[in-house]
């Protein structure tokens, strides 16, 4: 019997679906980050979700390990509290996915508003009863504020 081309299998299909859903999942937490609609977040991370902000330095700021979605929520509300409008503030893209049944990986690129500012996410999800939720975050920013050398003299 021949396959008809345009089936597509369970697994397949459920691949796909997975990297719509993660794709969701990373524009809500983004965008609920610029909105500070921090409450929104236990719909993003797992109770027992864990953070790590790293390159803070930029700011004057030492590195944060968060454990547990109260630790997340209580930080995230107090550094990023003082905005009080809902403007975008950073942008992402460039998704990598490694999915792996009710686990996956994901690295996406982040870019903030302040010029030369940057980072990279690298992020565990799960997949929960109420669908895919972060457990391990990781966010490195970085700057480019060196003028890149030309190769060409």
């Amino acid at each position: 019997m021949q396959r008809n081309e345009t089936a597509v299998s369970r697994a397949e299909f459920r691949a796909v679906a997975d990297r719509v859903e993660l794709t969701e999942l990373l524009s809500r937490y983004h965008q609920t980050i610029d909105r500070n609609d921090f409450d929104a977040l236990d719909r993003i991370f797992a109770p027992d979700a864990r953070c790590a902000y790293l390159g803070l330095d930029l700011w004057g700021i030492e590195d944060v390990h968060l454990e547990g979605l109260d630790r997340i929520i209580a930080w995230l509300r107090a550094g990023l509290g003082q905005f009080d409008n809902d403007l975008p503030k950073h942008f992402f893209a460039n998704h990598v996915f490694d999915i792996d049944g009710d686990i996956a990986h994901t690295r996406s690129y982040m870019h903030g508003l302040t010029p030369h500012l940057g980072g990279v996410y690298e992020i565990e999800h799960r997949r929960t009863d109420e669908g895919w939720r972060i457990v391990d975050l990781r966010l490195l920013h970085f700057s480019n504020k060196e003028k890149p050398k030309s190769s060409v003299e």
